[in-house]
């Protein structure tokens, strides 16, 4: 049995994400390239997500995270892995990818903090 690593809980949260690549954190692709799509899970330290794409381990890459629909939190994160998971022999290439937010502010780590565990108590 693996013991859990993670400082923060996760929730199977889902709320809509913008990705902006910043640099070249993506082989073939340019820079500016934007993802549109949903987390898969999120804490106070980061998201999950699937991407057509696969981002470069330890890319930097700025977030904006629709948890209001007027405000979304921004800010830059860092890319601390990828995984292809589509079945083999399938089109396109899937890859959840895990991202560690970077400097968010400490009101919206409360906020992502409080929906987390309202989230958790409610299963």
């Amino acid at each position: 049995m693996q013991t859990e690593r993670r400082k923060y809980p996760r929730a199977k949260l889902k709320y809509q994400i913008t990705i902006m690549c910043e640099g070249k954190v993506l082989l073939g692709v340019p820079e500016g390239f934007v993802f549109h799509t949903f987390s898969e899970d999120l804490s106070q330290a980061g998201v999950k997500v699937k991407l057509e794409q696969q981002l470069r381990d330890a890319s930097i890459v700025k977030l904006s995270l629709f948890i209001t629909k007027k405000f979304p939190f921004e800010c830059h994160g860092s890319v601390i892995w990828t995984k292809k998971v589509n079945p083999k022999g399938t089109q396109p290439d899937i890859f959840e990818t895990g991202i560690q937010f970077i400097a968010l502010d400490e009101i919206e780590q409360k906020i992502i903090g409080n929906l987390v565990k309202s989230f958790i108590k409610k299963k």
